[in-house]
């Protein structure tokens, strides 16, 4: 999945309108919380049909030979953020290869084998990072889940 980004607020903003009352504790960090265009890639088409009902603005199947022409044209020249949650070293390597520099590809399932990093990726600043249970204290956030996804 790729979010191009365009806007950016403090730590914990997009909780405020949500959530009345809610004060975000400190450290509270400037340009930290991000909303974006979703854009979807996918190999099945009925999981892009269903991105595109909740809300995706564009799907590009991941099997088209273009797939990092297309995808740098969604982006405007490429991502700033990816995320991976395939594990496939090669998913992996097009998300390295879609971003602009500077960029970052969070991969959320682990590599299912070895990942060798083209080198033009560390020459341009490119990052790859491991996510682990995202950065929520889940002692805050799962009481906060029936505000967040109403009707739940």
């Amino acid at each position: 999945m790729l979010v191009r980004i365009v806007g950016a607020g403090f730590c914990h903003t997009d909780m405020l309108p949500r959530t009345p009352g809610f004060m975000a504790q400190p450290p509270i960090i400037t340009g930290h919380e991000g909303a974006g265009i979703v854009e979807e890639v996918d190999l099945h088409e009925n999981r892009m049909s269903l991105a595109r009902e909740l809300g995706a603005t564009a799907t590009v199947h991941g099997g088209d030979d273009d797939i990092v022409a297309k995808l740098r044209g969604l982006t405007r020249g490429g991502a700033q953020y990816a995320l991976d949650t395939t594990g496939n070293p090669g998913v992996i390597n097009t998300a390295i290869d879609v971003l602009r520099p500077t960029g970052t590809v969070g991969l959320v399932g682990a590599p299912s084998r070895p990942l060798t990093l083209p080198p033009s990726a560390l020459a341009q600043g490119k990052n790859v990072r491991g996510i682990l249970e995202g950065d929520a204290v889940p002692q805050l956030f799962i009481p906060q889940l029936p505000v967040l996804l109403p009707g739940s």
